[in-house]
């Protein structure tokens, strides 16, 4: 399927982001893992009757306005087909790699998290994931432009 056939929801959706996106060098994975995600999550609603993609796309436009990597913006688009989805860490490890398995991984793990407030921002959430993401030996820092500081208030 083409994108713009994918992608129905009136918040957000990856067409939208294409224009930055094209630009970064593994665009065709990143391309790639938007539509496995989207195919994971197809038929699937939020509380807010808006398609589920649509949290993935929104996490993924705050990271790339925080000038994140490639491999970044990969794990975010995938970061919820374990914990909300039929895939595993080993599907993900042969669709796309350790590196990235491990982050959709470690990711799944802190949203099993319990909060202590239902009414947390993503925001908050963000803060507790982005300095480092830990999986056994595995960091992956994050680099986090400070002139983009003022992204969602982060």
């Amino acid at each position: 399927k083409e994108i713009a056939e994918v992608t129905s929801t009136d918040t957000i959706n990856f067409e939208e982001l294409v224009p930055r996106l094209e630009k970064r060098e593994q665009f065709e994975t990143i391309k790639k893992a938007y539509l496995y995600a989207y195919n994971e999550h197809k038929g699937m609603k939020r509380l807010t009757k808006d398609d589920f993609i649509t949290h993935p796309l929104e996490v993924t436009k705050i990271l790339m306005d925080l000038n994140v990597d490639d491999t970044t913006i990969i794990a975010s688009l995938l970061h919820e087909v374990i914990n909300n989805g039929n895939k595993t860490y080993d599907d993900l490890v042969n669709d796309f790699g350790e590196d990235i398995a491990k982050i959709v991984l470690s990711v799944s793990k802190i949203n099993k998290l319990e909060l202590p407030d239902n009414n947390e921002s993503s925001v908050i959430y963000l803060r507790k994931i982005l300095p480092i993401i830990k999986n056994d030996n595995t960091y992956k820092q994050i680099n986090v432009n400070p002139i983009n500081r003022n992204t969602k208030d982060i």
